[in-house]
């Protein structure tokens, strides 16, 4: 997966652990798409000093991941009801089979 994928995807999970400054930095540069001048002149201060904080902000959320391992337990999950999903579709003579569709979508729903 590409870079700035898996950075959103760790700062949707944990952005709230960041400092504001890091937090708001990682949002623009990789979910706004701001350039590293375009931040620094929003925030008052240099070019390099956003890219010391995104690169810091970046290694956080990656020892959170390697630490906490949320996002990798999420996929996992997710996988197992995908393929759960596929056995009841070629299942569907099953008189439970709405049953488990019912139980399939409220997982997915807690796991947004």
């Amino acid at each position: 997966m590409e870079k700035n994928v898996i950075i959103s995807i760790l700062y949707s999970y944990y952005g709230k652990l960041l400092t504001d400054k890091q937090a708001e930095a990682i949002d623009l540069y990789y979910n706004e798409d701001l350039s590293l001048t375009e931040i620094a002149d929003l925030q008052g201060v240099s070019k390099q000093s956003v890219s010391e904080t995104i690169k810091r902000s970046e290694k956080i959320l990656l020892d959170y991941e390697n630490k906490l391992a949320l996002v990798a337990k999420l996929n996992s999950l997710q996988d197992y009801i995908y393929k759960l999903e596929e056995k009841l579709i070629n299942d569907l003579g099953s008189d439970q089979y709405s049953d488990y569709m019912e139980l399939i979508f409220q997982i997915k729903q807690e796991l947004k």
